[in-house]
């Protein structure tokens, strides 16, 4: 790791934040806390803790930050954790190469960039790391002037919410302040209904998680506790603020009150809720002491309340998840996406996880697609697709695939598109009299309007058109006919002041109209539609956009090669603001989930698009490469808040088979079976004990001796066992062992060693149990050759007796699946191992 390039972006970001005094919170926590172990350090404040590393321990760590920043209405504690969490979790510019850090009751020493750290562990303490420009780090560290920075910060934070008094009653943790920024938090509505809640008799809790998605929840919450009984939650959905009353507890069904400017009728559907349920609240346990988020000053770590089983760290554009079966491959990987779009979001279980999940896959945020033999680049770009006509006729249109969708979506990302804009729809091109300027022209620009010529037509709405209509040429019918009936609001239309710049664009505002009376400048000006011109007085080219190719003569007709998003993006690099279709900085990230990547053909699918995905090819990057798809002969790039998070399976190929073209430009991230998770988790039945820790351990080291490590079995089929002994469910547990071996394992089994049954026997252990035990899952039966077919059969004498083996029935009185010692000894040595 390059740390003294590190040294250097870390010493101009700081700069830069101190000069221009713009910093968000997580750069604030990061800065605060790299400073606090700076002059900690200076100070003496080591101790030797793990290894003969002198490091500083969290609690020292808590209360110098406690002391140099004291809480501004938030729980003092609240904040220092997010001081000491932000700085591992958030990939920013100031990066954590620095520092290095222990864990509480592991040995090891971590490195967040380079290391695998067990997420289930809390943090114990933190140290600079050694490289040549430490004592420079640590000088210029220790002389930042931080107090600054941290007063604009926070009085900013809570000025805004001055006329909402009960939204700054819950202010604590900043998931909370970042959803009330969100766009639609109708704030005069959640201030308003926090009121209501807080003054109803029942006293319901206001508590917060970490997540941007939900982080204000009423209900029960102790104090200390890391998770609370949920009786409802604010959320923005569908563009509204609402208040969800979710079904749990037996609740038939959920409650959602869509809360508006109007307060009154807002206070009447939750109050009737509450009235109607109130019982229900109470019985179960759902009603609290009517404490505020900041009444929770709590000590503990909010990372330890994270299922973060992955160091995700800084999240790579590109990344494959690869393993054997049942690793959590799948499991992983909706964090990995979770995390790619937000690094801060923080969850409280997994079905919060989930529910973030699949509230982004709703936004179409993250999009899934599987990979197979027959799947290519007409479904995964571009390709063309037949479509027959009224009129009978088949036509061919150009049809994105998913990758191509979701780049073109994350680059509008960029750009905040006037809400009477259909991104999906059309783009067309108008010239109104002529490229140069003219007073047809002007007027239509001046008065909101499109308007071509033709006035003899008659409405085209009128079927069958007259014999004028008939005698125009080609284009001119074509021209009238987009206008007339092809035409739909939303799309967006182009004024050309040239064959290749465009010097107007607007949004079609109606359907059509046909004026007799034409416009004042020109009375034949009868066909119009109306517009709204969001940006004109400019001359932008769009050659380069339309492939190289010059407008064509027909006055009015569909730019096929480009669409809505392309246009809005390409004047927004040229400087045309168009209404509110303006490029922000921090743009919305995608990601597109590749399952099975591995089993595509991955120069078929991804074609001359491959080097593209690289990380410095992307837009916006020094070495950015855009190219002309062959179908549409659109230009391409791909940007760079596009997040490829692929899954292989190396039971069904191996990584050194991997395509080398996608192994230079992946991250690959290995996901073995985690014998951690089944630490401990026994089962207990009828007087046995089966630890499902050694039984999958020793399983997997047979398979590597007799296979290899890529066809090992995964932790995640256990993990339905795992769930029924922490209910003490053991009887359960154990029929779920059985069908978990009846359905996952020996089918995998017979797969890898292809019915090698002599194999699969020694993998079950069934060599090193007694013959006559009735403890053996795969019969050995042997015969002589006399016994199958009689005397003189002439077979070879090299043996005489055939070895055929069979699987014992998994049902039934006397089934060794039924029998928990069979299991046992899979890892015991011998039958003297039964405990």
């Amino acid at each position: 790791m390059d740390l003294a390039n590190s040294y250097k972006r870390f010493v101009e970001t700081a700069k830069q934040y101190l000069e221009s005094g713009k910093i968000s919170k997580p750069e604030f926590y990061s800065l605060a806390l790299l400073q606090a172990i700076v002059r900690l350090e200076i100070q003496g404040k080591t101790e030797e803790l793990k290894k003969g590393v002198k490091s500083i321990h969290r609690k020292v760590l808590q209360t110098y930050l406690t002391n140099t920043f004291p809480s501004k209405e938030n729980s003092r504690s609240q904040e220092v954790n997010l001081y000491l969490s932000q700085r591992f979790n958030k990939g920013n510019s100031i990066e954590p190469d620095f520092i290095g850090f222990t864990l509480n009751s592991e040995e090891g020493v971590y490195f967040r960039e380079t290391d695998d750290v067990p997420s289930e562990e809390a943090k114990e303490s933190y140290f600079i790391r050694d490289f040549e420009q430490k004592e420079a780090l640590l000088d210029f560290v220790d002389s930042l002037d931080l107090t600054a920075l941290y007063d604009k910060l926070f009085s900013q934070s809570e000025s805004q919410y001055e006329e909402y008094p009960w939204i700054k009653k819950c202010l604590a943790y900043e998931s909370f302040e970042r959803f009330l920024n969100k766009k639609n938090v109708n704030l005069k509505a959640l201030n308003d209904t926090i009121r209501v809640i807080s003054e109803s008799t029942l006293s319901f809790d206001f508590y917060q998680v970490h997540s941007q998605y939900s982080p204000l929840r009423i209900g029960r919450k102790e104090i200390g506790a890391n998770k609370g009984s949920k009786a409802a939650q604010f959320e923005v959905y569908k563009g509204e603020l609402i208040f969800w009353f979710p079904a749990t507890n037996g609740r038939n069904e959920e409650i959602v009150i869509n809360l508006t400017d109007d307060l009154t009728l807002n206070e009447t559907k939750i109050n009737e809720v509450l009235e109607e349920d109130s019982q229900f609240f109470i019985e179960s346990g759902l009603v609290g002491e009517n404490r505020w988020p900041k009444d929770y000053d709590e000590e503990s770590d909010i990372e330890t309340n994270r299922m973060d089983t992955i160091n995700m760290g800084k999240i790579p554009l590109n990344q494959i998840l690869y393993g054997p079966p049942g690793t959590g491959k799948t499991f992983h990987t909706i964090e990995a996406a979770v995390k790619a779009i937000d690094p801060e979001t923080i969850w409280e279980s997994r079905e919060d996880l989930k529910n973030k999940y699949d509230q982004l896959v709703k936004e179409k945020c993250i999009r899934f697609v599987t990979f197979h033999q027959s799947y290519g680049y007409e479904e995964f770009v571009e390709g063309l697709t037949a479509k027959t006509t009224e009129e009978g006729n088949v036509t061919y249109q150009i049809k994105n695939g998913i990758f191509k969708s979701i780049c073109e979506d994350a680059l509008a990302a960029r750009l905040q598109i006037n809400q009477e804009i259909n991104p999906d729809g059309q783009v067309w091109k108008i010239s109104i009299e002529g490229t140069y300027q003219n007073n047809a022209k002007t007027y239509c620009l001046e008065n909101g309007l499109a308007a071509i010529g033709w006035p003899d037509t008659g409405s085209l709405l009128s079927e069958p058109q007259n014999d004028y209509f008939k005698s125009l040429g080609r284009n001119d019918q074509n021209s009238l006919k987009y206008l007339a009936k092809e035409m739909n609001e939303g799309d967006l239309i182009l004024c050309i002041d040239s064959r290749s710049s465009v010097e107007a664009v607007g949004v079609i505002g109606s359907d059509y109209l046909y004026n007799v009376q034409g416009i004042p400048t020109r009375a034949d000006y009868s066909h119009q539609r109306k517009v709204k011109w969001l940006s004109k007085d400019f001359s932008v080219d769009f050659k380069d956009l339309n492939d190289g190719k010059l407008f064509n003569l027909p006055t009015c007709y569909p730019l096929s090669r480009m669409n809505v998003k392309q246009v809005l993006n390409h004047l927004a690099e040229n400087g045309v603001e168009v209404g509110e279709a303006n490029q922000t900085n921090s743009a919305q990230n995608y990601v597109l989930v590749i399952d099975e990547i591995n089993r595509g053909n991955i120069s078929k699918i991804f074609g001359e698009l491959i080097t593209l995905i690289e990380p410095s090819k992307r837009k916006g990057q020094d070495e950015a490469i855009t190219l002309t798809l062959p179908s549409s002969g659109q230009l391409f790039s791909v940007p760079d808040n596009v997040y490829i998070i692929g899954t292989m399976n190396t039971a069904d190929r191996s990584l050194s088979m991997m395509d080398t073209a996608l192994r230079r430009r992946f991250d690959f991230v290995e996901m073995m079976p985690n014998y951690k998770v089944l630490t401990g988790k026994i089962i207990n039945y009828k007087e046995v004990l089966i630890d499902l820790s050694k039984l999958l351990r020793v399983m997997n080291q047979r398979i590597e001796v007799l296979y290899d490590r890529e066809h090992t079995l995964g932790h995640a089929f256990l993990m339905p066992v795992v769930t029924l002994i922490d209910n003490n469910e053991h009887k359960l547990a154990f029929e779920s062992l059985i069908s978990v071996f009846k359905n996952k394992i020996v089918p995998l089994l017979e797969e890898y060693f292809f019915e090698d049954w002599n194999k699969i026997r020694l993998v079950l252990g069934d060599n090193i149990k007694a013959n006559d035990g009735g403890l053996q899952f795969v019969s050995k039966i042997e015969q002589s050759y006399d016994e199958i077919f009689g005397s003189n059969h002439g077979l070879s004498s090299y043996e005489d007796k055939a070895v055929n083996f069979q699987i014992k029935a998994f049902d039934g009185e006397g089934s060794p699946w039924q029998n928990p010692k069979a299991y046992q000894l899979i890892y015991a040595k011998s039958p003297t191992g039964i405990q």
